[in-house]
């Protein structure tokens, strides 16, 4: 389990609201299946997943290998 960045929400995002953000993500050099998660924060309160019970988004990714660049979409919240 590795911990990736941060990327800030566009505006106070109230409950049942929906929100659109551009994220980077950082994909691993070594060539495999990887389990993507991608989840709010409350920094220094909690991660919202210990809340919900499940992450905001899931996903398993193919890396091929480092010449092959991963392409991604955006994920909404709500």
């Amino acid at each position: 389990t590795k911990e990736g960045g941060r990327t800030r929400l566009p505006s106070v995002v109230q409950p049942g609201a929906e929100f659109e953000a551009e994220l980077e993500l950082r994909w691993p050099h070594e060539p495999g299946r990887y389990r993507v998660r991608l989840d709010l924060v409350a920094e220094g309160i909690s991660w919202f997943e210990r809340k919900a019970g499940a992450p905001l988004a899931e996903a398993i990714v193919e890396v091929a290998d480092e010449n092959t660049p991963i392409t991604g979409s955006s994920v909404r919240g709500g």
